[in-house]
This record gives structure tokens, sequence and C-alpha cells, in this order.
């Protein structure tokens, strides 16, 4: 397959390589062949001014929100020391174990090098080294193979958040977010609650704020193991008085410095949310204001499939843009009006019916 073309995603092998560059990754990795220690590799601080090196600036994981800040001196093509990077704000220099060991980290004699092929059992660990071009000619014909017999949806893809390789689901029309469900270990919670489309919900204000905060309820976040840049931010919250309370399964580290933790069963949080959300609306302890003008809460929703009231029906299944408004029951003149007109005062609470649809 290695000139062919795939009747199910019209993506050559070859053209693959050009668009994600993974040939460049691939020779960028046979040159580190042989560079499998550090040692020897740590420049000394007045290294800087050689004229044969460089530094690079960059950071360590977009999952850990960029707080990782590297500056990175290179030597003849290879790293060889991590900085944390110069800000005005001092409290921005920061960088966790994970980040300033990048050096360890790319030329592991850990890391894999070459593709391998297994040829015995399955856990017998029985490999041997092929080339990229049978590695990438073994998958190609395992996605073609896949497809032709259970269809495109039949391949799904989970990437991780620093993944550069978004693009593949729609390139080759597989799932990009497959079928939530407890058994599959994906979002259950949060994200659905709310009616986000992500995998992982999130509602907070930075967290540089969080001191000025009462409570801080942290969902299912283990943010001083996974994110260990952000510790201090924490502490200063919990000194400055907030109490933080930490809701997970497990009794990680953030959960053991919390303030409080409550552990639940997991794929419960969905009934945890829905919950707060009906004591809140039977008590009212919400700013009414507030949710008028900055939220979508006064927008009127149809009761059979949850979908929101525009001012037009859809055409050809879409109904977006500023034209065509989310629809909410103005209280001033006791009909309905878009979200944005002028002078209106939508209600929060209000039922009607409109051509025999329920909306709330």
């Amino acid at each position: 397959m290695s000139g062919t073309t795939s009747s199910q995603s019209g993506l050559t092998r070859r053209s693959f390589l050009k668009t994600t560059g993974v040939a460049a990754g691939a020779l960028g990795l046979a040159g580190a062949v042989g560079m499998t220690t550090p040692d020897g590799w740590l420049a000394p601080s007045e290294a800087h001014a050689e004229p044969e090196e460089r530094v690079g600036y960059t950071f360590h994981y977009r999952h850990c929100q960029c707080n990782c800040h590297l500056k990175c001196t290179v030597r003849d093509g290879r790293m060889v020391l991590v900085e944390p990077n110069t800000w005005p704000d001092k409290r921005n220099e920061t960088v966790c174990l994970k980040g300033i060991s990048e050096i360890q980290h790319t030329y592991s004699s850990e890391r894999l090098q070459v593709p391998l092929k297994r040829v015995g059992e399955r856990g017998s660990g029985d490999f041997i080294e092929i080339t990229w071009e049978e590695a990438l000619d073994t998958i190609a014909d395992k996605v073609k193979e896949t497809q032709e017999k259970y269809g495109a949806g039949a391949i799904a893809f989970q990437t991780a958040v620093d993944s550069l390789t978004t693009f593949l689901p729609k390139l080759l029309k597989g799932q990009e977010k497959p079928h939530r469900g407890i058994d599959i270990g994906l979002g259950n919670g949060f994200s659905p609650a709310l009616a986000e489309s992500g995998q992982q919900g999130a509602s907070s204000n930075e967290v540089a704020d969080w001191k000025n905060a009462k409570t801080i309820l942290n969902v299912g976040c283990n943010m001083l193991e996974t994110c260990m840049v952000t510790a201090p931010y924490f502490f200063e919250a919990k000194e400055a008085g907030a109490e933080i309370i930490t809701l997970d399964p497990n009794f990680c580290t953030t959960a053991a410095k919390s303030s409080r933790w409550i552990p639940m069963i997991a794929g419960t949080d969905p009934a945890l949310y829905l919950g707060m959300i009906t004591i809140i609306l039977e008590n009212e302890w919400y700013n009414e204001p507030y949710l008028k003008a900055n939220t979508s809460m006064p927008f009127l929703v149809k009761r059979s499939d949850g979908s929101l009231l525009r001012e037009r029906p859809a055409v050809d299944g879409k109904q977006t843009g500023d034209d065509n408004p989310f629809m909410v029951w103005d209280g001033r003149t006791g009909s309905l009006a878009g979200y944005r007109a002028d002078g209106v005062d939508p209600v929060l609470d209000f039922e009607t019916s409109i051509n025999g649809e329920e909306f709330v």
C-alpha cells in the first residue's frame, strides 16, 4: 500500500507522512539512537554564550494549562539544559519535576527509538525491529480492513489533551468521541450534567484567583499530582481560609490535602450535580439578575428533546447565528422575544405551549 489510496478515506500513506511530519519525527528519533542517557549532555551554566548553542522557549503540556514554562538550551541538535523561563511575575517562573526531566524523557533508554512488531504470543515480549515503511503499511492495512468489514465508525479515537493528531478522526472518518458509559471509562458526570460536549467539564475561575473564594468544590481532579505547578495557588487559597472540598472515588493526594474529602461511586456524579441544582433552584439560592443577563437559564427548552427554541426553524439541520436568536419569555411584554432584544426582561421560570410542543 506504499502508494495506494484508501477507498474509505482518500488518504495515501505518503500523503499522511507529508501532512503529519511523521517522517521528520522518525528521523529525529533515529538520530537519538545511542543518546540513551543524559550523562555528558548537561551543560554548565556558563555554556550559554557558546556560539554553537541556542536557546528555545516552550511549555510542558497544554494539559497543565501551560504553567510549566521552559527555557531549553540546545547544543548540536540535542537538548542539554532545561530551566524555568524568565517572567516579569516571578510566580510564573515555575517548572515541575516532569518538565525539568525532559532530557531524561527524550533520551531515555526506556524510550522506543524504532518500530517493533510482536512475533510471539501476546504477553510473551517477543518483538523484532521493523522499518517505518512496514509499520505504517501495517497500520494502514489494518485500518482499511476494519473499515471495509465493519464500517468507518468501528475505528475509535481517544486522544490526549496535548495530542497533535486531533485531525485523524475526521481524516479517517472514525469516532472522535466514543459513546460514554460507566464501563467505558470516559466522562460520565460533570459534562453531561451541564450539557457540555467535551469529555472533561470545568467551571472555575483562574486558579490564581482561588485565594478569594470561600468554598472550592474540586471534582475528580488530582491537581497536586497532575498539575504540580498550580500547587502554590491551592495552598495559598487554603491558607486564606477557603474550604476546599474534593469529591473523588479515590483518596488521592489532592483529597488528602483538601479541607474535606467526599468519596463517591464512579458514574454517580450526575445524580449529585442534579440534586445540588434542584436544591439551589427550590431555595432560590441564586443571583437572578446575573442569571438573566449572563447565562442561558432563561432560554426556552423543548420538553420532548431538550432543544433550545430559536426565532426561526433550523435550515438543513443548522440553526446558528446572531440573526436567529434563542427565545425567552419577556416579562415586560408578556410575549416571546429574542434574548438580546432591546429592553427584554427574561423570565426564569415559565412554561408555554407552541404548536403543540411544550416549552419550559
